[in-house]
């Protein structure tokens, strides 16, 4: 990991601890990503993103699994975004699969209240696959936060924490959310860059 990155995310580690609501904001996370990306290939810093993502969802499985028994069809959508982040999977071919796995998960299926997390980790996978074939450009001003997007664009990351506080924006545990981007940032990171 570059000392650059190493700085930032002491930063946003003490930015973090001062969130009234726990959150890593979009703006920053953006930031983040630009910065441990920084000097890769396209293609590589697809493969980076996209493997962050799949350890965020990895890391939500057994959320997931409590309703759906077992995480194997996160396995499959997340092998499916690796593959497409190298280039061994067409991306309309990916993308197909997303949109089908999406609704599958976020439209078709029923939901009580506190299964809610895991159509958000379901949803996280599915988007995994939209990192896969995104071109990352990061753009200072943007400061669109996650509330700004439509719900089919959520990030994967905000995802995941809102399946682990309960709750998406300032619903939910905020400690359970500082606590993922917590782990996101001392564990996730260091991890995809080692």
């Amino acid at each position: 990991m570059s000392e650059k990155a190493e700085v930032l995310i002491k930063k946003l580690l003490d930015e973090l601890r001062m969130s009234k609501g726990g959150e890593l904001i979009l703006p920053l996370r953006k930031l983040l990503w630009d910065t441990i990306t920084s000097g890769q290939a396209e293609d590589a810093k697809r493969i980076t993103l996209t493997k962050l993502d799949a350890i965020c969802v990895t890391h939500g499985s057994s959320i997931w699994s409590k309703k759906f028994g077992n995480a194997d069809e996160l396995t499959v959508v997340l092998g499916i975004a690796i593959d497409a982040a190298r280039g061994a999977l067409a991306e309309e071919d990916a993308l197909n699969i997303r949109d089908d796995f999406y609704v599958s998960v976020v439209e078709d299926q029923e939901y009580a209240p506190h299964e809610y997390p895991a159509m958000f980790v379901g949803h996280a996978a599915a988007n995994t696959i939209v990192t896969a074939t995104d071109d990352f450009i990061f753009d200072p001003t943007d400061l669109r936060n996650d509330g700004d997007l439509e719900p089919d664009a959520f990030e994967p990351s905000y995802l995941v924490a809102s399946a682990f506080a309960e709750g998406l924006w300032d619903e939910g545990d905020a400690e359970q959310r500082r606590k993922f981007w917590e782990w996101y940032l001392s564990v996730a990171v260091p991890e995809v860059l080692s």
